[in-house]
């Protein structure tokens, strides 16, 4: 074969993508005869035939078009009115991310804050809000109260900014976090991934799709997961193992069903931090553990299986059943600060806490119906839908403090540790919350013209709640105990799009939320008032270069009554405080820029601050404070350059400026720019795709703090300081095929 032939055969292999038959034989067909005289090639015909190549990652980008979230439904996001981020698969590959809090630095206003334990718990603050106090978050738009989302499993991850109980119910006015977990694909793939780092991090990543019969009616997917590591902090250590099996059963071209389980056992070093001396965290070196030698590993077992019916009736009309089920056993232990730093400036007091949970049986099942109706000139895509949730669970825990035990005071400076084999605990509190609620939601998006969208829903919710508390032990209370309450509620959200030009449209909405956390108990023993919201948005949504970048800018301002936080050291207690009020500019962009160039940044301005605030006696406490966990500003950029040859280069920087560690405003964290960069080279090995990476995190090795509990009490609030982590080294070597 001659040059230009080969030079033609390499041009077809690397941009069509044939079939290595079809390219010889087209290479082939192209070759002058030996003699050299023209040949007339007589007429070939072939058979209809589809060819499907896997995208180049430099092809895929950073914008995801349409969205679930904010509609229930798959709507473009410029037809939206409402805020929404994706953070897509590529992202998460190419900035290595292993822990949801990391894939959220992306979007403009979330923070990681709460008792997170470091790990233990995904737990942020959206718009200045807390998501949940215990892990409150969302998988393929059902609620779950989960410890944390493992993201080999995800395929995106979604934030929808704002109060929009008039869809979900009971959501913070933030906003939520919707996580979409990997589907069975109709073209096989398989991938193995082997990613080892610093503080020894070792992960072992397994994935395989594909059909599973010639007319692919039938689908499978597979995802497995073992993480084993340590940490820069002292102690810590984590191991994680995850397999999730898939199966999507194509009935017929209009019915479809969906099976998902997924089994994750864990188990974590439960570690609460740092605490406070005067203003600034303690000046101690932040892989200084305060607590006791020899704690336990922290074992957890969850279960989750759900199922996804559809059917199309017709071109206008579907409908979808969904249904999951979770359960989850976990025992912690726990060693920690009670507070801040002593008066003496050097010693802490300790708790120690062995604390027993089983969410029993969580069922949640959901019935929609959409369509499309027309009428009048107006065009409407309707969602009907009803809602069934019921959670109940069983903990029961060991909670002592000196001088119930020989537990010393502990010199953070010059630490001199007890060992836990040395303490016996006695069961001392048991916690029974259940909770029940049925609802429906009408939502309509109406296109008035080509231009200008409205969108109204509204949701109208039945509950029913009940705790039961008590000092006992026993797993049960005495008869007495238990309290109940019932209520109802409906919630709005209307919003309106017009498109100013193809690439520009202007937004607005209203919404309202009636708060997740309303399971606690207060001080008094009284249950906490439901915590309720309002929100007005405004924005511009823009498209560029085809749809290949979007932004989004907005403004809002939302306001909050009944703000509930957890109280440490009293599980199933929170402090209530009377109102907050969140207002703040974001902006968003996202996509690619040129061929192989990537590009995601962020920026919030945010004034978040208590309005009211009462203890239990009707003192007045922290108003005119900014809410712990809200710095004014905060961002994001991360560019990502694909070459020709294989050779890709990242890096990236998130910051946040100073923010307040409580809600009395009695210490800070201080503000911060992190450094990120990677390096990656991808190649052809036989009909396998290699990708080796290398990834710094924390390249210029700056000391910075990632949050902090953000207790609404006082001195109990002073600890549960998290630090980020130093300068670290991670790399991968994944083989696609």
């Amino acid at each position: 074969m001659r040059r230009g032939s080969l030079i033609r055969l390499a041009l077809l292999s690397r941009y069509a993508s044939l079939p290595s038959f079809l390219v010889c034989a087209t290479a082939l067909a192209a070759e002058p005869s030996p003699t050299g005289a023209e040949t007339t090639p007589s007429a070939v015909v072939l058979s209809e035939m589809t060819v499907t190549a896997r995208p180049e990652p430099s092809e895929i980008g950073y914008t995801v078009p349409n969205a679930t979230t904010a509609t229930k439904t798959d709507t473009p996001i410029m037809e939206t009115p409402l805020s929404i981020q994706v953070v897509p698969q590529q992202v998460l590959k190419d900035q290595h991310i292993v822990q949801l809090r990391d894939a959220l630095r992306n979007v403009s206003g979330v923070q990681h804050a709460g008792f997170s334990y470091d790990g233990l718990y995904d737990v942020f603050t959206i718009r200045g809000f807390r998501t949940g106090n215990y892990g409150i978050a969302y998988r393929d738009g059902f609620r779950l109260r989960t410890p944390h989302f493992n993201v080999a499993n995800i395929e995106r991850v979604e934030v929808l900014k704002g109060a929009s109980a008039g869809l979900y119910g009971r959501i913070e006015p933030g906003g939520l976090v919707n996580v979409v977990i990997k589907k069975p694909l109709a073209e096989p793939y398989y991938s193995i991934e082997q990613q080892a780092g610093q503080f020894d991090f070792y992960r072992t990543i397994l994935d395989a799709t594909g059909p599973l019969n010639a007319d692919k009616s039938l689908l499978y997917r597979g995802v497995f997961s073992y993480q084993n590591a340590g940490s820069f902090r002292d102690e810590k250590e984590d191991e994680r193992i995850l397999v999730s099996p898939s199966l999507t059963w194509n009935l017929s071209p209009q019915t479809q069903v969906h099976l998902n389980f997924e089994y994750e056992h864990t188990e974590e070093f439960l570690d609460s931090g740092l605490a406070a001396l005067g203003a600034r965290p303690a000046p101690v070196s932040i892989d200084r553990y305060l607590g006791v030698l020899g704690l336990p590993l922290s074992p957890t077992d969850y279960y989750i299986a759900d199922t996804h019916f559809s059917h199309q009736f017709n071109d206008d009309w579907s409908v979808k059943l969904r249904g999951a089920w979770w359960r989850r056993d976990a025992t912690y232990f726990e060693a920690a600060p009670l507070a801040g730093v002593n008066p003496d400036g050097r010693t802490v007091d300790l708790y120690l806490s062995t604390f027993y949970e089983q969410d029993d049986d969580i069922y949640l099942g959901e019935l929609n119906l959409t369509g499309a109706l027309e009428g009048f000139g107006l065009k409407h895509d309707l969602l009907l839908a009803g809602e069934y949730y019921y959670v109940k669970s069983d903990q029961f825990s060991f909670f002592d403090t000196a001088p119930n035990l020989p537990l010393r005071p502990l010199d953070i400076f010059d630490p001199d540790f007890q060992q836990f084999s040395s303490f016996r605990q006695a069961r001392n509190s048991f916690f029974n919350p259940s909770d029940e609620w049925y609802a429906f939601t009408v939502q309509d998006l109406v296109r008035v013209t080509d231009r200008l969208n409205l969108l109204a829903s509204g949701r109208y919710d039945d509950v029913r709640q009940s705790v039961e508390s008590c000092g006992s032990p026993t797993p049960s209370c005495p008869p007495g105990s238990k309290r109940t309450t019932d209520y109802d509620s409906f919630m709005p959200r209307v919003g309106v799009s017009y498109q100013i030009q193809s690439w520009l449209a202007v937004f607005g909405s209203y919404s309202e939320s009636f708060g997740a956390s309303t399971l606690g108990i207060l001080p008094d023993g009284s249950l906490s008032d439901p915590e309720e919201g309002k929100q007005y948005e405004i924005g511009l949504k823009g498209e560029w270069l085809d749809g290949q970048v979007s932004a989004n800018l907005a403004l809002f301002h939302l306001t909050k009554r009944n703000v509930a936080a957890p109280i440490p050291g009293r599980p199933g207690f929170v402090d209530q405080i009377g109102k907050a009020r969140s207002q703040g500019i974001e902006l968003d962009v996202s996509g690619r820029i040129t061929e192989g160039w990537n590009l995601i940044a962020s920026y919030a301005f945010l004034d978040a601050e208590i309005n009211e605030d009462r203890d239990a006696a009707g003192g007045v406490r922290n108003a005119g404070n900014t809410l712990p966990n809200a710095p004014t500003h905060s961002g994001s950029l991360w560019s990502q350059y694909e070459l020709p040859h294989g050779f890709g280069f990242g890096a990236g920087l998130f910051a946040a400026s100073q923010r307040q560690g409580d809600a009395p405003n009695t210490f800070q964290l201080p503000g911060y720019v992190r450094v990120d960069a990677a390096a990656s080279y991808k190649f052809n090995f036989g009909g396998s795709r290699l990708t080796a990476q290398l990834n710094v995190h924390n390249l210029l090795d700056k000391e910075y703090y990632d949050g902090t509990g953000g207790g609404f009490g006082t001195e109990e609030a002073r600890n549960f300081i998290y630090p980020g982590a130093p300068r670290t080294v991670v790399g991968s070597l994944r083989v696609e095929f």
